[in-house]
């Protein structure tokens, strides 16, 4: 199990949708352009990253919102 995964959701945006993958002192991101349907991008954009690293969401220790 990895440690210290956090993941950063900035929405604040109108036109995009940004995930932050947090893992240790690294960070890998993912942008999504779109100006509907926000709730709906985001859980494959989440999985999408960890799939990526090789992580799951058990990893996951931390959601942020708009940071």
């Amino acid at each position: 199990m990895v440690k210290n995964v956090v993941i950063y959701i900035n929405s604040t945006d109108s036109g995009k949708t940004a995930v932050k993958l947090g893992v240790g002192k690294k960070a890998f991101s993912v942008v999504e352009q779109n100006e509907f349907l926000k709730a709906q991008v985001l859980l494959p954009l989440i999985a999408k990253l960890l799939k990526k690293y090789k992580l799951s969401f058990r990893d996951i220790c931390a959601i942020r919102v708009n940071p």
